[in-house]
């Protein structure tokens, strides 16, 4: 049995008599008329508040709102993390369970064991009891209030560290330990009870203030609201809860953060939509401990019968809409970028560059601005796919031009740019390497790593690949498939970028969005309309007799190498806006000036943790 089967066992296995005692008997309680003075918040003696429910076997707070159980007991009397109160129950009521043994971890982090007098003031100013603080086992270093991170097991992760003074502008509110960084791991998540509703929150005085109101399965995120890596890192953990509560800050970040949650989690079910305060702690600050429990129960179901209410709906502004910038300078002049929870489609024929766009602007770029990417490539092996890549994304210096025993020339990236590359892509993208091409597998694999991985680009290259199943009608079949994409776009707030070929071409034609090949509703249904064209040899001839002999009557523009053309712009109502580029062999880019060209995509920066932005209060 895993650990939540063997605790909702023990929880059977266990009379009320027996909880009752044993937490009589640690506490030295006195009942009173079957009441006990609160232990919770420090209850006058002369007017006891605590019961203790038979049925649920726990002790419950008719005045704090607090409840006492068992798991609670063993991790607040005896210092436990949860899976070590789970075994000091098994052991102390001789229960024959075994949970799976994990080694505890050996990390270099400090270990902070000074008096916190000296900080204790600052905690009570934001409402916070000793009961609080102890159960929690925050500390300090003389003058900053120190959050321990452990893991599930209890293994101390890393220190974050908050001035416990109201810090000057322009000051760092939160600064992690040196070699013990964390984004993963979740605050309090080593007492948190897998059979019981988890609440999310966002910040470390909003975890304490929710245990503070009486609510103790709690957890807050380590890195602010859009910080997100920590669901992959946790998801199987995360997956053991039978529910999931979100309460993220009451702006804008919160409320994207919330929904990127919302959308990874399936069972994820509820979210407290607080607009009396910006925070928890600021709830429990200014209206105390039963407003946080009453905004808590008072959380909102998520796409309830598949509508949204207007206060739900986020205001639309394409102009600060998060997006990602193609990276060439005229296009996103004209574009502003690709908008999250959009559909793109890019066409061209055959040799016309479609590949340098896929590795250049929706891959390098993409990764390069911080989104994780996945590709499905039905034409390249593994192999060839990482060539081209690499190429695209290597700066110029690391790119050497050699000479093979047929004397013909050819470029190659260093050892050092390739183990650079590698190391700063392994993570960030994932390839497609099934030899299922069904759409239904695809789309599938799509969902698993929008979840899981947080991946939020995806590009399918191309459209003729996929086996998407027809049933008799192939056009019919695509439009099923592409409502697919823009429904899975719109769910995980995510872009998709669909390769399409164009029909045939006819003689001196130039592509627009009716040539795509297949539905017309491909077209239709997208958000953004890309074609790519190749200038071609003649057309480049007739210039340069152009340049060497300039007729007066006759003006001819640089056709360069290729065309990008954006068709279609849903979000800024652009179309048919030409981008005449330049393409660069040795780097394999599309260029429109040498900004364009040279530019890094970051693979050799050393990326810091940045500080992150807390809550306000009055202190």
């Amino acid at each position: 049995m895993d650990l939540k089967e063997i605790v909702q066992e023990i929880k059977k296995g266990l009379s009320p008599s027996q909880v009752r005692s044993k937490i009589e008997a640690d506490l030295m309680l006195q009942a009173k008329n079957k009441k006990y003075v609160c232990w919770l918040h420090n209850d006058n003696p002369s007017s006891p508040n605590m019961s203790f429910d038979e049925e649920k076997a726990d002790f419950h707070c008719f005045r704090c709102g607090g409840h006492y159980n068992l798991f609670d007991h063993y991790m607040s009397h005896y210092n436990l993390s949860f899976i070590e109160a789970t075994e000091s129950i098994i052991n102390d009521f001789n229960f024959n369970y075994t949970l799976s043994k994990h080694e505890p971890k050996k990390l270099d982090v400090v270990a902070h064991n000074e008096p916190i007098d000296t900080i204790k003031d600052y905690i009570h100013r934001r409402k916070i009891s000793d009961n609080t603080i102890n159960y929690i086992g925050v500390k300090g270093d003389g003058k900053n209030v120190v959050f321990e991170y452990r893991d599930q097991f209890g293994n101390h992760i890393a220190n974050k560290y908050r001035p416990a003074y109201k810090t000057e502008k322009g000051k760092p509110k939160n600064w992690w330990d040196g070699e013990g960084k964390n984004e993963k791991t979740l605050f309090n998540m080593d007492k948190v009870n897998v059979t019981e509703r988890l609440v999310i929150c966002e910040g470390e005085f909003d975890c304490l203030s929710l245990i503070e109101a009486g609510y103790k399965n709690a957890v807050s995120v380590p890195a602010g609201a859009k910080g997100d890596s920590w669901i992959e890192a946790n998801y199987d953990w995360l997956m053991q809860f039978d529910e999931i509560t979100l309460w993220f800050d009451d702006d804008d970040a919160g409320k994207q953060g919330a929904m990127i949650v919302a959308n990874r989690l399936d069972n994820c079910t509820r979210v407290v939509y607080c607009t009396i305060a910006n925070d928890i702690n600021e709830v429990l600050y200014r209206f105390g401990k039963e407003e946080v429990l009453k905004q808590l129960a008072n959380a909102k179901e998520l796409d309830v019968d598949g509508v949204l209410t207007a206060s739900q709906i986020e205001d639309f502004n394409v102009y600060e809409a998060e997006k990602i910038k193609t990276g060439i300078n005229v296009i996103d002049k004209y574009c502003l970028g690709i908008v999250f929870g959009s559909l793109a489609i890019t066409t061209g024929y055959n040799g016309s560059g479609k590949s340098t766009v896929i590795n250049q602007i929706f891959i390098s770029e993409s990764i390069s601005q911080g989104y994780k990417v996945f590709c499905f490539s039905g034409e390249l092996t593994p192999s060839n796919f990482k060539y081209w890549l690499y190429n695209t994304i290597a700066d110029d210096e690391d790119i050497e031009e050699l000479t093979n025993k047929w004397l013909e020339k050819y470029y190659k990236l260093n050892q050092f740019a390739s183990k650079n590359i590698t190391e700063w892509i392994d993570d960030k993208l994932y390839l497609y390497n099934k030899q299922d091409y069904s759409a239904k597998e695809i789309l599938s694999t799509m969902r698993m790593l929008a979840k899981r991985k947080g991946v939020r680009v995806f590009i399918l290259d191309n459209l003729m690949k996929i086996d998407i199943e027809d049933g008799g009608n192939e056009l019919s079949s695509q439009k099923k498939f592409v409502n697919e994409l823009k429904i899975f776009v719109l769910q995980y707030n995510a872009i998709v970028h669909l390769v399409a070929h164009p029909r045939k071409p006819q003689a001196d034609s130039k592509i627009t969005k009716f040539d795509v090949a297949g539905s017309g509703d491909i077209t239709n249904l997208a958000d953004y309309v890309f074609a790519i064209s190749r200038t071609s040899e003649e057309v480049k001839q007739e210039y340069q007799d152009y340049l060497a002999n300039p007729p007066k009557n006759k003006v001819m523009i640089d056709p360069r190498d290729a065309t990008i053309t954006l068709l279609k712009d849903r979000p800024t109502g652009t179309s048919d806006k030409n981008a005449v580029m330049y393409f660069d062999k040795k780097r394999r880019r599309f260029y429109n000036t040498s900004a364009d060209l040279n530019k890094s995509y970051g693979y050799k920066k050393t990326y810091a943790q940045s500080e992150i932005d807390d809550d306000q209060l009055p202190f």
